[in-house]
């Protein structure tokens, strides 16, 4: 199994853009892994880093896309109502990332949690293209899924570890109160999911790309090094002046 480094994934990313945005078409990214294993940091890095040299991004949670409370927990086994009632992906992949591959520019109002009051809210997602769309998900790349996104990446990472990060991630320490609760809800629900998740779609198969981590998180580089002149950035002419386009 060959794993690439995240500089090697933002590389890939670039050039996938560039090709994007010479034919007008936004690059739509899927990012996915356990809980825990590091997708909102590799999503909010890569975001950083494209928007620092030029090239418009827009992230994507889409865990964020849930379904109705009552509906999430009605199911008596946990791994099942997890991975089959936990998430409203035909809103996230019908009425957004379809979209962002068909219309250069749109809008949308999505979910965004917020999680110091534990609710969701809804805001405006606006995409000005030609850009990268940038998705992170648990569950995006279950096989019965429409194909949307460009390029994929899974995060490797060991249910042991991704318990002992979720043990010190303060975001879980806030929202569930105790060890014995945060251990409670991965090991009989959520890693129950996931782990139904691998046998049934086999994500990392599917993948462009496969990103180690470790109880310590992912290996993302502070700063980088890829020079302007590497080729590897586009020229601002690739981002062209235009209004926004309704859908």
């Amino acid at each position: 199994m060959h794993y690439s480094t995240v500089r090697e994934v933002l590389a890939a990313v670039v050039r996938g853009f560039r090709g994007s945005a010479r034919s007008r078409k936004n690059y739509v990214v899927g990012i996915s892994g356990i809980d825990c294993s590091g997708k909102s940091t590799l999503a909010k890095r890569i975001s950083q880093v494209l928007t620092q040299h030029g090239i418009r991004c827009v992230s994507i949670s889409g865990d964020d896309f849930l379904l109705e409370q009552k509906l999430r927990n009605s199911n008596p086994d946990q791994a099942v109502g997890y991975y089959y009632e936990s998430f409203d992906y035909e809103r996230l992949f019908l009425d957004v990332l379809a979209p962002a591959r068909r219309h250069l520019c749109f809008r949308r109002r999505i979910p965004e949690s917020d999680l110091l009051n534990d609710s969701v809210n809804e805001v405006v997602l606006r995409v000005h293209g030609p850009c990268v769309v940038l998705v992170e998900g648990v569950f995006l790349f279950k096989r019965s899924l429409p194909e949307v996104f460009d390029y994929k990446v899974w995060i490797d990472l060991s249910f042991d570890d991704g318990l002992a990060r979720a043990l010190r991630r303060p975001r879980d320490i806030l929202h569930y109160g105790s060890e014995e609760k945060i251990r409670d809800r991965y090991v009989r629900r959520l890693y129950r999911g996931q782990r139904l998740h691998l046998e049934l779609d086999r994500p990392a198969e599917q993948c462009q790309a496969l990103v180690r981590a470790d109880s310590r998180g992912l290996d993302v580089p502070e700063s980088w090094s890829l020079p302007l002149s590497s080729g590897l950035w586009p020229s601002h002419r690739l981002i062209p002046r235009m209004g926004y386009v309704w859908s």
